[in-house]
């Protein structure tokens, strides 16, 4: 192109077509060459040691990167409940905030009236780039403010088919124009952050079952030993918070005798619940 503006009127260069042929062929293969690279990055990195939620974490950071946008935050949509979770968001220069870390950790159970980009995603089934995040409709309106966002783009997470999530790109410094590389490049990423996304899902479940097993396992164990009734007792009620993932399980035993319910294990995880509850040791017929 600067050959070509640099000519002389009348002065034809011989080859310019040709010339801009091999330059697009040149970037094309360039640019394939660097997904490829960070392709194999994120392989490499969803294929280490580390535990299937640092891995997702990863993931969504070199994601960032590949795309030279400032942070990529991914959120899981739960087709039954309708809600949508913050699982994990990254800069991608590495540095953290706390501030910004607890505000995003903090949008538990979203609504998708709460979260306007999604209902879209979902039925555009493709990205939705937004170039200024403080006009656009799409953007729920704290967030702009909150989490210093100029420009985003909304990448959908599939899952057999169906929007299963999304990543969010977006600049923090200034607003940006996504170019159809970064786009593209940003598609072809989200499919391993899916992946490790799938990884650390099915690592909680197969921890939750080994919690649950553990326990029942204990419960069968006190219940076949000598150990004193209290000590069964005790096991039950921890055995039924990791089991049901109640706030806080209670036994109690009938006395016949003296017409009452007696207070014989308790468990619980809120600390308000396990007060109030410890304030009735013993609850007469009737009256429970």
């Amino acid at each position: 192109d600067d050959l070509l503006r640099a000519k002389r009127p009348g002065v034809e260069v011989i080859g310019a077509g040709g010339l801009r042929f091999f330059w697009d062929l040149l970037q094309d293969k360039a640019s394939a060459t660097r997904q490829l690279s960070v392709q194999l990055d994120m392989a490499v990195s969803l294929g280490s040691g580390a535990e299937p939620g640092q891995q997702l974490a990863i993931a969504t950071q070199k994601l960032a990167q590949a795309c030279g946008v400032d942070r990529c935050g991914f959120f899981a949509f739960d087709e039954e409940t309708g809600r949508v979770e913050p699982v994990t968001s990254q800069f991608a220069t590495g540095e953290e905030s706390e501030a910004m870390w607890a505000a995003f950790t903090g949008l538990r159970g979203l609504t998708l009236a709460a979260l306007p980009f999604f209902p879209a995603l979902i039925e555009r089934r493709s990205p939705i780039e937004i170039e200024d995040a403080a006009t656009d409709p799409l953007i729920p309106r704290g967030w702009v403010e909150l989490f210093e966002i100029k420009s985003a783009l909304v990448v959908p997470i599939f899952r057999k088919d169906r929007v299963a999530g999304a990543c969010v790109l977006d600049y923090r410094r200034e607003r940006h124009r996504f170019t159809p590389d970064q786009t593209t490049l940003a598609m072809t990423l989200a499919g391993q952050v899916a992946l490790a996304y799938e990884n650390a899902r099915l690592y909680r479940r197969l921890e939750e079952r080994a919690e649950k097993l553990a326990a029942l396992s204990e419960v069968a164990r006190l219940m076949t030993s000598s150990e004193t009734g209290e000590r069964v007792f005790q096991a039950i009620a921890e055995a039924a918070v990791t089991l049901l993932g109640a706030a806080h399980a209670r036994v109690w035993a009938d006395d016949p005798e003296a017409r009452v319910l007696s207070t014989r294990g308790g468990f619980g995880i809120d600390p308000r619940i396990e007060a109030s509850m410890t304030d009735y040791p013993v609850i007469p017929y009737g009256q429970g």
